[in-house]
């Protein structure tokens, strides 16, 4: 009816001349009706209602969340792409807790390169987390210094925060992850190498395996 009640003024549209009051009343009245219908029917669909998430479209983060990571970080630590591609969609449908997880899994993954990278064979600290690899890197002079502070301070801001049970993220919270996270990894992944395809991509082996 709403579709009807529009073309009949479409249909000998003329741009110069006024819709009267009936015809603006039954275009409203029936635009009423059918919004009460449609909110109605959409209630219960199975289905996602999502807006974009800063300057990303819903569908972009969806298909391809590595692309909120420096363009690099598929050829030099491949095994981060599940993750990365994690990232977009838990930030697409708001899932923004899952998100954060999923963004420090590809920093510490990074992160393991980096330290393989420029250790010297030196074994990882274990736990191999964020703030050990800082503190390590720091205590053993390994690497850049701004890769120490800067794990260092996503580690103390974001991820020691989210370890805790009752912290839930927001939509802010979690952008804010991300762009700490391309931060941090762009200056390591600026010290490794491609990882050659063929090789089917493993992580490079601890030292003492």
């Amino acid at each position: 009816k709403l579709k009807l009640a529009i073309e009949s003024v479409m249909t000998p549209f003329n741009a110069t001349k006024a819709l009267d009051e009936s015809q603006v009343w039954q275009i409203k009245n029936q635009k009423e009706k059918f919004k009460l219908v449609f909110l109605a029917d959409i209630s219960t669909l199975p289905a996602y209602l999502v807006s974009r998430k800063g300057n990303y479209e819903v569908e972009y983060l969806i298909r391809n969340g590595a692309g909120l990571f420096p363009s690099t970080l598929l050829a030099k630590a491949p095994e981060t792409e599940q993750d990365a591609m994690e990232v977009g969609k838990c930030l697409a449908f708001e899932r923004y807790t899952a998100c954060g997880f999923h963004t420090f899994r590809v920093v510490e993954s990074v992160a393991r390169r980096y330290w393989d990278a420029v250790a010297g064979g030196k074994p990882r600290p274990v736990p191999e987390t964020l703030g050990a690899f800082a503190a390590q890197m720091k205590i053993c002079n390994l690497g850049d210094a701004k890769v120490h502070s800067s794990l260092e301070q996503m580690t103390k801001l974001h991820r020691n925060p989210l370890a805790h049970p009752d912290v839930i993220l927001d939509g802010d919270e979690a952008m804010a992850a991300i762009g700490m996270a391309q931060s941090v990894v762009t200056p390591m992944l600026r010290a490794l190498p491609d990882v050659p395809t063929t090789t089917g991509a493993p992580l490079l082996q601890h030292p003492c395996d």
